[in-house]
C-alpha cells in the first residue's frame, strides 16, 4: 500500500488476514490506518451508515463530482466460477461484478 501525501484518505480492502503494508512509508507520510467491519455492527448502525450515504454521499454522486467505478466485467451470478477464474488471472482492471439478473447490469458501462 502506498499512502497518499496528507491530508489524503484511501479506503481499500485488502484481501486475507495478513497483508503487507510499510509501516515506514506511513510514518514518513503521517498516515493514520483504520480498519472497520460491517457484518458485526448493529442494525442501527448501518441504518446510520446508509442514513450518512443518502445525506452526504448520494448528492454528490447525482451532481457528478464522484467518478464512478472502473467496471471490468460484469458476470450472471450463475456464472461465478468464470469471474473468479478471471479475477484469478489479474487480467481484470476494475471491478468485476456479479448481477443476480443480468439484463439489471446491462446499462453499466464497462471498459
Amino acid at each position: 500500500m502506498r499512502p497518499r501525501p496528507p491530508p489524503g484518505h484511501r479506503v481499500s480492502h485488502q484481501s486475507g488476514a495478513t497483508p503487507e503494508i510499510d509501516l515506514l512509508q506511513l510514518m514518513r507520510r503521517r498516515a493514520m490506518l483504520t480498519g472497520s467491519l460491517l457484518r458485526p455492527r448493529s442494525v442501527d448502525d448501518k441504518a446510520h451508515i446508509v442514513a450518512n450515504l443518502v445525506e452526504k454521499v448520494f448528492p454528490l454522486v447525482a451532481a457528478g463530482r464522484l467518478a464512478p467505478p472502473v467496471i471490468d466485467s460484469i458476470f450472471a451470478f450463475d456464472d461465478a466460477p468464470e469471474a473468479h477464474r478471471h479475477m484469478e488471472s489479474s487480467r481484470h482492471i476494475g471491478k468485476l461484478v456479479l448481477a443476480w439478473d443480468r439484463d439489471l447490469a446491462r446499462d453499466v458501462p464497462t471498459r
